[in-house]
């Protein structure tokens, strides 16, 4: 336990969210049992978990939770390690405490509170859980399995079931192989929301909706294996994030989780060689894949949201525009009902859990020979070599650009690349705020330009699939002169500003290029 005036613990874990039913059959595996090092401790555990009326502790990513456990109660306070909401790593102070209101004496309220944030603090939730806990030994690593029956209490009660595995001693790519085994027992998909997550989230009433990233600060003691855990798993958080939202028929979402598979993939290819095996190969493929499954969500949404309602009020015939943005509605629709099936899939809860276990592993590769990449180094000189080869990568590709649309893809995820590593690394850069704002900055334009080039792009792919549609049953519909008409219009209105784009590209690049590195 962490006591007054001392660091605290730290909490690696990993949960798995299984269904009511499969309890039973997990808690008679076999091989799970001939692990065990200690005897099954059921209990009940009634935790109350506190806050201010506006969440100041949560906002902070504290939690505070009075727990009793029979006669005992005990306080605890978690905090996401790294300043990232890193749920694999926390940090966390426990004490036994004398009543069942929090004792503000101890660590870290004494650090974290002032009187005026005490006096508001109130109970938000409370949550009953039936917990069947036992210790296992595996090779040398020692690992704590809780099978936890949860049922949030009150007017908006929910219930739900997690197994729990949580690192004491040893290695976390034994605690990874031991879930993987599980989740081949059992329906287990990743559970990325921890108890106080879902009791405030139904205490806030709170509807799906779309997720952003989580900033991300890297200490320049962390290790760059670290780093990289730190921030795969915020990417992964990103996107997985957004599944409820999609299912609710959000398509900002299907874009949100887009952007954090994007952001994935673009901090898989910084950190390669510490990642080069066949594991991450597949979980690149699985990355493209759901990316092409959430593309034409994203592709129609921009084409009827960015573009189609904006000139409806400009176009000289409504009745043509509002055909074509009510069949553009409807393709929007499908693939949104298409995203929908794809995170309710199978492949894509294996998925998930695959690129957790990937990350929580940190199996890293032996291929990693220069010193500045093996996993135990230090992040700040990675930092510094990644950005400058990232930028020299993207300098060399600015150079090549034409207004043809050849290169241009290539062009954006060179660049996207060193906006990451910007975010990733940027804050490690002592001293040098003011310059790589404006760099950041220079970055952003080109990649908005960018994105506005590749969505004309797109439109006119999307122009070829409706013309193609419309021939095939132009017979049936007394619309389709209308919407061929309000597409060529819709195209035809984007030329101006795609030429514009182009050449703002032209123009930022050079300045890109002759701008001085903030980490130099």
């Amino acid at each position: 336990m962490g006591m007054r005036g001392e660091h605290p613990a730290r909490e690696f874990e990993i949960k798995l969210e299984i269904p009511a039913q499969a309890v039973s059959k997990v808690m008679r595996l076999p091989w799970l049992w001939e692990m065990a090092s200690g005897e099954l401790r059921p209990s009940r555990l009634q935790s109350v978990y506190y806050d201010t009326p506006n969440f100041a502790l949560r906002r902070r990513g504290v939690t505070l939770r009075v727990r009793r456990v029979g006669s005992t109660c005990v306080q605890t306070v978690k905090a996401a390690a790294n300043g990232a909401a890193l749920p694999i790593e926390r940090e966390e102070w426990e004490e036994e405490i004398a009543g069942e209101e929090p004792d503000f004496r101890l660590a870290p309220l004494e650090m974290l509170s002032r009187r005026k944030l005490r006096r508001r603090l109130k109970p938000c939730f409370e949550i009953h859980v039936d917990r069947s806990a036992f210790p296992i030994q595996s090779a040398n690593s020692a690992i704590e399995i809780a099978i936890d029956r949860a049922h949030i209490v009150g007017e908006q009660a929910a219930s739900f079931c997690e197994i729990e595995l949580e690192l004491k001693r040893g290695a976390s790519s034994e605690m990874a192989r031991i879930a993987r085994r599980i989740a081949s027992e059992v329906p287990a998909a990743l559970s990325l929301m921890t108890k106080a997550e879902r009791g405030f989230a139904l205490r806030q009433a709170q509807a799906a909706r779309p997720q952003l990233g989580e900033p991300i600060v890297l200490d320049p003691s962390t290790r760059v294996g670290e780093a990289f855990q730190t921030i795969g798993w915020t990417c992964l958080r990103h996107f997985a994030l957004n599944k409820e939202a999609i299912e609710a028929g959000n398509a900002e979402a299907a874009h949100q989780m887009r952007a954090g598979l994007q952001r994935l993939s673009a901090a898989i290819a910084l950190f390669g060689r510490l990642l080069d095996g066949p594991e991450t190969d597949a979980i690149e493929a699985e990355v493209a894949w759901l990316t092409g499954e959430l593309d034409p969500a994203c592709t129609l949404d921009i084409f009827l949201e960015g573009t189609l309602l904006p000139l409806r009020a400009a176009q000289a015939d409504p009745a043509a525009m509002d055909a074509l943005c009510e069949e553009t509605r409807t393709r929007r629709q499908r693939a949104i009902e298409r995203a929908i099936e794809t995170v309710g899939s199978e492949r894509y809860r294996q998925f998930v859990l695959r690129t957790a276990l990937w990350l929580i592993a940190a199996e890293w590769s032996d291929t990693a020979t220069l010193s500045y990449e093996q996993p135990s180094r230090r992040i700040a000189a990675f930092a510094k070599r990644s950005l400058a080869a990232t930028r020299a990568d993207a300098v060399r590709r600015l150079r090549k650009f034409t207004k043809a649309a050849a290169g241009l893809e290539e062009l954006r995820v060179e660049l996207h690349r060193l906006r990451c590593a910007t975010e990733f690394f940027g804050a490690l850069i002592d001293g040098e705020a003011a310059r790589r704002r404006a760099f950041t900055r220079l970055l952003d334009r080109l990649l908005a330009d960018l994105g506005r080039l590749a969505d004309f792009a797109a439109h006119e792919r999307l122009r070829d699939e409706f013309m193609h549609s419309w021939m095939d049953t132009s017979a049936g519909d007394p619309k389709t002169a209308q919407k061929a008409f309000a597409m060529g219009f819709a195209l035809g209105q984007q030329a101006p500003e795609k030429a514009a784009r182009a050449e703002a590209v032209t123009t930022t690049g050079r300045r890109l290029a002759a701008a001085t590195p903030f980490w130099d």
